[in-house]
């Protein structure tokens, strides 16, 4: 198959000043653009996975669900069950030279084949990659579903791994209006051995982010890691546990090829069932933007329930309607 036009070419990146409050990396962008348009954030949707011993709820409604910014309830301004709804997946790859190791590559290839034979136009899909130390735009967003296998063929391993720093910029690569089936996937084996900021930022960063993130771990983790500058550090695995969680997605491990159709599962299964929430906030210029935890709860008769979903925003503060 001859390349699709326009791939090698979008592959390309340029290095940017770190900004004094939250440092970055280079930032992802090509030569056509970047994913998102610069717009006042007025909503933010929460995706809700609720689960009863083990099975999805599918018949709830909007009072079943309560919904809490800061400790304080807000009303859901919207509600949607997302069932027909077009996907927009952001697929985030990583390519340093630890990928090109024990099958790691050849896994990732199947992890991308595999979704995009669960993709339907108009769902579309947009590929970043990181490694040596940069971020950038291999596939813009596209819904030629067909161009995927391409931008596979072409990864090349190489270089360190900036794996927080990639992860910090998740929240420009979401689409310009996320919407109830926006997904991001974050394919990497967890090393970590350039990025300029700590988990903890990185998780702060993602928060502006209005999408699930899920993790795919290719056979990653160990007890404990030893940082550049001696330091014991979490093992790689709880970190990326916890990036998953503060954005509603979840951390799944894929240890081979033939394993890519069974860890997907849960990722496929969720899009199929969740409840989107929504609240707006105020996006004007004179709002003050902070960040702002987030708590849903769910009345149900199980005893036995559990739920994923977003655990805070930056931005503005909620909308309350006037008394």
């Amino acid at each position: 198959m001859s390349a699709a036009p326009g791939l090698a070419e979008a592959a390309s990146s340029r290095p940017a000043a770190p900004r004094p409050a939250a440092p970055k990396p280079a930032a992802p962008t090509q030569e056509t653009g970047t994913f998102t348009d610069s717009v006042a954030v007025r909503w933010v949707l929460v995706p809700v996975i609720v689960k009863a011993d083990g099975r999805y709820l599918q018949d709830l409604e909007q009072k079943d669900f309560t919904l809490r910014i800061d400790g304080k309830r807000v009303p859901i301004a919207s509600f949607d069950t997302a069932d027909d709804a077009k996907v927009s997946l952001t697929y985030l790859q990583d390519v340093s030279g630890s990928i090109g190791n024990g099958g790691k590559l050849k896994t990732s290839r199947a992890l991308l084949s595999h979704l995009a034979r669960h993709l339907r136009p108009p769902d579309d899909v947009a590929i970043a990659l990181f490694g040596s130390g940069s971020v950038r735009i291999q596939l813009p967003r596209t819904q030629e579903l067909s161009t995927l296998s391409t931008a596979a063929g072409q990864w090349k391993p190489w270089g360190i791994t900036a794996l927080y720093d990639a992860v910090a910029w998740l929240p420009d690569l979401t689409p310009p209006q996320p919407h109830a089936k926006s997904v991001a996937v974050l394919v990497t084996d967890g090393d970590d051995n350039a990025s300029q900021i700590s988990d903890g930022e990185a998780r702060r960063l993602l928060r502006q982010a209005q999408l699930p993130v899920y993790v795919l771990g290719l056979a990653s983790g160990r007890p404990l890691a030893r940082h550049r500058d001696g330091r014991q550090v979490h093992s790689f695995d709880d970190l990326l546990q916890r990036l998953a969680y503060e954005t509603g997605g979840s951390y799944i491990t894929v240890r081979g090829p033939r394993e890519v159709p069974l860890a997907l599962e849960p990722l496929l299964s969720d899009l199929r069932h969740q409840y989107v929430l929504g609240f707006r906030i105020d996006g004007s210029q004179g709002a003050t933007s902070s960040e702002h935890t987030i708590e849903v709860e769910v009345k149900t008769r199980s005893r036995r329930k559990s739920l994923s979903y977003r655990r805070g925003y930056l931005g503005g503060p909620p909308l309350l309607p006037s008394r």
